[in-house]
């Protein structure tokens, strides 16, 4: 398995901001090109992380279990 740390630092956005327009605008990424990558992310690693709304965006039990895993894997990178 292998997927980008720059994948891993827009979940981890995401996640803290609740969306991914907003998220993806501070990695100079397009609303569409976040939630692709985001979709990507979910496909690599063969889990649903985010439960996507028209308005909000909240993890799923398997999101909050790798945000604690990519918050440690990004410090110790």
């Amino acid at each position: 398995m292998s997927f980008d740390l720059k994948s891993l630092e827009l979940f981890v956005r995401v996640a803290t901001l609740g969306a991914i327009g907003r998220a993806g605008a501070e990695f100079n990424l397009s609303p569409t090109t976040a939630t692709q990558r985001l979709k990507t992310l979910e496909t690599e690693l063969g889990v649903k992380l985010l439960n996507r709304t028209t308005r909000a965006v909240s993890l799923t039990p398997d999101g909050e279990i790798l945000l604690e895993h990519a918050r440690r894997i990004l410090d110790d990178v």
